[in-house]
C-alpha cells in the first residue's frame, strides 16, 4: 500500500534533514500509529504521504504510484482520489451543511463520487448513512451549523467526510488532541468500526503513546528523523 526507501527530505535545499527513511511500508489495511512529540517529523512525513511536498531524495510508492514522478496537479488529483484526511483542527466549513461537508470530497474527486454513488445511490445518501454510523444522525442534527455541535461531534463529521467514497488510505493527524479520555475511546471504536468494514489502510498520527495498543504497530518518529524539525 505505502513503500518509502531511500527519503531524504528538508524543508530548505540548505536546511537540516528532516527525515531520512531507508525503507517504510505498510500494508494493506493495516493500522499504523505514528508516535513522537512535536517537532519529531510527524507533519513533514504526513505532507510527503499526501504529495503536498516531494523529498531530496528517494521514492514514495502508494498504490504503486510514485508520487515524486506526478506533477503537482496530478498529485492533488492523486491525493483526492485514494486519501482520506482528518485534520486536527477539523476544517469544517460553516456555511456548508453537514451533508454538505461530508459530501465535499466528492467534488474534488470524481472516483469518490462514483464511489459513494454505488454505494448508497447517491452522495447525499452515503452521507447521510456515514454521519449516522458515527451517531451524528441528519435527521436530529440537519439544520444545526457545524459550528454549534460539540468538539467530538465536529471531530466525526470530518471522520465521515475522510470516509466518504471510500479512499483506500486513511491519513489522521493528531484527531483526538481536542478530545476527553472518553470521547477518544469512542471516537477510535467508530473509525475501526468503519475501516474494518472497508479494509481500510490507516496512519494515525498521536503524541498519546496510550493509544498506541489499539493498533497494528508503532513506529517512533525517532526512528524516522535524525533530529529537530524545521518549519517550511
Amino acid at each position: 500500500m505505502i513503500d518509502i526507501s531511500d527519503l531524504i527530505f528538508r524543508w530548505r535545499p540548505d536546511g537540516p534533514r528532516i527525515l531520512d527513511i531507508e525503507r517504510f511500508t505498510v500494508a494493506h489495511g493495516e493500522r499504523v500509529f505514528l508516535q513522537g512529540p512535536s517537532g519529531s517529523g510527524k507533519t513533514s512525513l504526513l505532507n510527503l504521504l499526501g504529495g503536498i511536498v516531494t523529498p531530496q531524495q528517494g521514492r514514495i510508492a502508494i498504490l504503486e504510484q510514485d508520487l515524486c514522478a506526478l506533477s503537482g496537479a496530478r498529485r492533488d488529483r492523486f491525493r483526492a482520489d485514494h486519501i482520506g484526511l482528518i485534520f486536527q483542527v477539523f476544517n469544517l466549513v460553516p456555511y456548508l451543511s453537514l451533508l454538505e461537508n461530508v459530501a465535499l470530497p466528492c467534488l474534488f474527486s470524481e472516483r469518490r463520487r462514483r464511489r459513494a454513488e454505488a454505494n448508497d445511490g447517491s452522495v447525499a445518501a452515503a452521507a447521510a448513512r456515514l454521519l449516522d454510523e458515527m451517531n451524528i444522525p441528519p435527521g436530529k442534527f440537519g439544520g444545526q451549523p457545524v459550528r454549534e455541535l460539540s468538539t467530538g461531534q465536529q471531530q466525526r463529521v470530518a471522520a465521515a467526510r475522510a470516509l466518504i467514497g471510500d479512499p483506500e488510505i486513511i491519513i489522521a493527524d493528531e484527531p483526538t488532541s481536542a478530545l476527553d479520555g472518553v470521547n477518544t475511546e469512542l471516537f477510535l471504536d467508530l473509525i475501526f468500526q468503519e475501516l474494518k468494514q472497508r479494509a481500510t489502510t490507516l496512519i494515525f498520527v498521536s503524541h498519546d503513546e496510550r493509544l498506541a495498543g489499539r493498533f497494528d504497530r508503532t513506529v517512533a518518529m525517532n526512528s524516522l528523523t535524525p533530529g529537530p524539525e524545521a518549519g517550511p
